[in-house]
């Protein structure tokens, strides 16, 4: 998928980068999230995130294969940068702006015409787990969203998706006797 395209272009720039990049889609999370992670705000199997929209502490779950990867990057910038900012550098924490270049520089190694940013990544994360027949309540959960409207509005399904859910109904081996009488 594009995506995997684009965590390997940008871990073929630098660790760092593709460790950002690879955060972004398998955690969902903000890019001021990102932005504001600490070492201590990783204990190897969730990243507390401090700087969420609903303003309050929250948690995104890490896969073992990025949890390695952000043990290692946080090593690291706590070693030679003498800083405690996760995607941080010398100067301290990363900005935003820096963020959406790495990304951007990334995109166009891949050949992506589009102006991709962190939260193009967040509606895509959404939209693939949506096409991947993900629960919606479960999607909105790991979105970290209030509302399902919001989810809802994240994936951007288009009229082949609306074309197979039409023919799933369509072909489903139950009747619509049988769906009236589990209700």
């Amino acid at each position: 998928s594009e995506l995997e395209q684009l965590q390997a272009c940008a871990y073929e720039s630098s660790f760092r980068e593709g460790v950002m990049i690879q955060t972004l889609i398998e955690t969902a999370i903000r890019n001021n999230e990102l932005c504001e992670l600490r070492a201590g705000d990783f204990n190897g199997v969730e990243l507390k995130l401090r700087e969420t929209k609903a303003q309050e502490i929250q948690y995104a779950q890490v896969l073992p294969s990025l949890s390695k990867n952000i043990s290692r990057l946080i090593n690291d910038v706590t070693k030679n940068h003498k800083n405690d900012y996760i995607f941080g550098s010398y100067k301290g924490r990363l900005y935003r702006e820096t963020l959406n270049d790495y990304i951007r520089k990334a995109g166009r190694k891949t050949g992506i015409k589009k102006d991709i940013r962190a939260h193009i990544i967040r509606h895509s994360v959404c939209t693939i787990a949506a096409k991947r027949n993900a629960s919606l309540l479960k999607v909105q959960q790991y979105m970290r969203h209030k509302n399902v409207t919001t989810t809802q509005k994240y994936t951007h399904l288009d009229k082949e998706d609306s074309r197979e859910v039409a023919e799933t109904i369509a072909t489903g081996s139950m009747t619509f006797d049988t769906i009236v009488r589990r209700i």
